[in-house]
């Protein structure tokens, strides 16, 4: 039985990006809900989570929350998951960092004070996102410049057909 899937998040990139994109690399049709705080499906979307948390992906009659492990799951489903425990360990390492440069990301996005804003916003240009994204490109290699070689390659070049 084919299962539908509802990726429930707010209406911004952020934590349930990734999601999005494997959600297309995979082909896999799935409803993208987008909430603001002051929709009211938003408390209704909360109340729905086990962990009280967005995102949350409803496949079926089941839900399930937490963004690392939908992100896992989708990225099974999507062919884009190492075949090893070295891999899985390799692929685990580079998707935490990528989530720890989200919410470094989230604090910017969800500040609501415009002057600290403003302050977090310089630091994490400045400081944080060239860091991160330089942990990120050393996590590659010239010889190996993707975590799963070509098979994450190989789901792009399908996706696009």
């Amino acid at each position: 039985m084919a299962h539908t899937y509802e990726l429930i998040y707010f209406h911004s990139r952020g934590y349930a990006e990734p999601i999005r994109i494997l959600f297309h690399v995979a082909g896999i049709e799935f409803t993208d809900t987008r909430l603001t705080r002051q929709d009211k499906e938003f408390g209704e979307a909360l109340k729905l989570s086990p962990g009280n948390c967005l995102p949350v992906l409803r496949m079926g009659n089941e839900v399930f929350c937490q963004s690392l492990a939908i992100t896992r799951f989708v990225g099974k489903l999507a062919g884009c998951d190492a075949d090893t425990a070295h891999g899985k360990l390799k692929l685990d390492m580079f998707t935490e960092t990528l989530y720890d440069l989200i919410n470094k990301y989230d604090q910017v996005v969800t500040e609501q004070d415009t002057i600290k804003k403003e302050e977090l916003k310089k630091k994490a240009y400045e400081t944080y996102f060239p860091q991160y994204l330089t942990r990120l490109e050393g996590m590659l290699s010239p010889a190996h410049p993707f975590l799963l070689r070509e098979k994450v390659r190989s789901r792009w070049v399908d996706a696009k057909k």
